[in-house]
């Protein structure tokens, strides 16, 4: 998983501002759910089509953008964004390959997680990216 700092040095690049409240906001249920406990899962609520349309209802279109870079980046944690994409102008292309991804449940293992169970009270089923 990408860290808030390597999100904010893409941002700082590609639009001049760190934008660490939205990187900070996509990543809120990461504390409920532990990356070291429930891996990727904090990224099914907001790393979607639905997160990004609350930004397009609620905020300018950079914090939209910022958003989307986040995803990219989370959906390749590997890519050097600067090197690879160079400018603002190849992140649509990008994000839409990352979204249907995210969005994608073709792509999506079921399963059972014994610690989401106790800590319930119940059955939970989670959803995670391949």
């Amino acid at each position: 998983m990408a860290s808030i700092d390597k999100h904010v040095r893409d941002c700082k690049f590609l639009l001049g501002k760190p934008y660490t409240k939205i990187h900070l906001w996509l990543d809120q249920y990461a504390k409920m759910f532990p990356i070291g406990m429930f891996n990727d899962y904090h990224r099914t609520f907001l790393h979607n089509s639905y997160g990004i349309g609350i930004l397009e209802d609620t905020m300018d279109i950079n914090t939209v953008i910022a958003a989307k870079i986040h995803i990219i980046r989370d959906w390749d944690d590997h890519v050097d964004l600067r090197k690879r994409y160079g400018d603002i102008s190849n992140i649509k292309n990008v994000y839409n390959k990352a979204i249907i991804w995210f969005n994608n449940l073709m792509n999506m293992d079921v399963i059972l997680y014994p610690d989401i169970i106790k800590g319930w009270g119940g059955k939970a089923l989670v959803a995670l990216a391949k």
